[in-house]
């Protein structure tokens, strides 16, 4: 060892020092083995320290009261805005049937199951068909995310009544937040994206939406859904997996979907597969409206698998 070169055994060598199964074989001083062993203890103690420890809290909007710290159904949160301002990147907050009435601004990595009846001792015991978790805010958005990564997730929520000028019930900014099993319905914006408002202003604004359906929402652009990438390099491209569009109106353009990438070099290109884009309305583009503000951006949204029918185009476009 005074060479610095490892010691070798049948191969047994790690970073100079023997494996332990070779020791017995090995000649080690033993101030070389002790060294060996606080390292190896130190390392998977700083392992362990780095691991994160995930929390799930629970929501019950029949609780008598907010005093609850959330961690289990006899003692859940009455709020969901409580659970989301206590919980931390990679937690989970689990949301019993009801109505649940705010502004929710959900921070990055947290994910927020609805569906729940309040006795579930797992994920997949929920039903978010049979008890039905409504999210509302009649005086402004209902659901907010920015700046968040794929890791933020939203499922099983119907998302409804918001009413704002951009985004009335989900706005989404430079963020890519998992949405699933979710009914966005009767939410209005008097300026853009009545449903949902996809925003990349400095990045990128990616969205997957997987089994959701945005219905009944109006706007005066983007009834249903709105991508805008704003600046240099911005992207606006939600992914639809399996949705259903329908029955959305904008008094201007874009009654189901409407694609605007404004800069030079930015992109709003929503990816659309297995999805059903039916009876929507609007002066121009029923359906979709793709809007590149100087002919060399792109607004060219992607289809697989797709059926764009019966919408109403007043002035052209109705597909």
């Amino acid at each position: 060892y005074r060479d610095r070169h490892p010691v070798r055994s049948g191969g047994g060598v790690y970073a100079g020092i023997p494996s332990p199964r070779h020791w017995k074989s090995a000649t080690l001083p033993g101030d070389v083995v002790r060294t060996s062993l606080k390292y190896t203890v130190a390392l998977l103690f700083l392992f362990a320290v780095n691991l994160t420890a995930q929390t799930t809290y629970y929501v019950d909007i029949q609780r008598p009261d907010d005093d609850g710290d959330g961690s289990s159904w006899a003692t859940a949160k009455q709020l969901l805005q409580s659970a989301i301002a206590v919980a931390a990147d990679g937690d989970e907050i689990w949301v019993a049937a009801g109505t649940y009435s705010a502004a929710f601004n959900v921070g990055n990595g947290i994910q927020i199951y609805g569906g729940f009846s309040g006795s579930e001792e797992g994920l997949e015991e929920r039903n978010w068909g049979d008890n039905e978790t409504i999210l509302t805010n009649p005086g402004g958005t209902v659901v907010i995310f920015e700046s968040v990564s794929e890791a933020t997730v939203l499922d099983g929520f119907t998302i409804t009544g918001g009413n704002t000028s951009d985004g009335g019930g989900i706005y989404n900014q430079d963020g890519s937040a998992q949405i699933s099993n979710c009914t966005i319905i009767d939410n209005s914006a008097s300026g853009k994206g009545g449903g949902m408002y996809n925003y990349g202003k400095y990045s990128t604004a990616i969205p997957s939406l997987t089994n959701c359906t945005i219905i009944d929402n109006s706007a005066r652009y983007g009834g249903g859904m709105y991508n805008y990438a704003e600046r240099a390099g911005a992207e606006a491209s939600a992914i639809l997996i399996n949705c259903i569009i329908t029955s959305n109106s904008a008094s201007k353009d874009g009654g189901g979907i409407y694609n605007q990438a404004l800069n030079s070099t930015s992109t709003a290109s929503p990816r659309l597969i297995n999805c059903l884009i039916t009876g929507n309305s609007a002066e121009k583009g029923g359906g979709m409206y793709n809007n590149g503000e100087y002919g060399t951006v792109s607004a060219s949204p992607n289809f697989t698998n797709c059926t764009i029918s019966g919408h109403l185009g007043s002035y052209q476009g109705g597909g």
